[in-house]
């Protein structure tokens, strides 16, 4: 989309949206997650690299929206156990997520292996640890 697209999009006149871009002025969370509604992003991803100082991390995550099924998965998790949710211990917590991206990273070594032999590579091995 055009700079100007995503501007009538969000309801902005050229000049604010390219601020907004450039990130100028204050960051209104409500703005982002209108950026984000439009342009099909992440943005919580959006919001992440922010914090962390890194752009590619939501561009990384635009299509796969990482970062926004990780909240949608503690949100059904805050529906079905509402505040007893204070109750799980760090430790537990940290396991969990250990263990869930212990499977997301077997996930791109896989996806990593199949891409190089489709490129020709002649590499079709679902150990390498690149």
């Amino acid at each position: 989309m055009t700079v100007q697209q995503v501007a009538d999009l969000m309801g902005l006149k050229k000049r604010s949206y390219e601020r907004f871009e450039a990130g100028e002025g204050r960051l209104k969370v409500e703005r982002i997650f209108r950026f984000a509604q439009v342009t099909d992003a992440d943005p919580y991803a959006l919001l992440a690299s922010v914090k962390f100082g890194a752009p590619d991390f939501a561009l990384s995550c635009i299509d796969n929206k990482l970062v926004m099924l990780t909240v949608l998965h503690t949100h059904e998790l805050f529906n079905s156990k509402g505040k007893e949710i204070a109750l799980l211990r760090p430790q537990a917590i940290v396991e969990a997520l250990s263990a869930a991206f212990g499977v997301l990273e077997k996930e791109l070594k896989q996806v990593r292996s199949v891409s190089r032999w489709l490129q020709g590579s002649g590499k079709f091995n679902d150990t390498d640890s690149e």
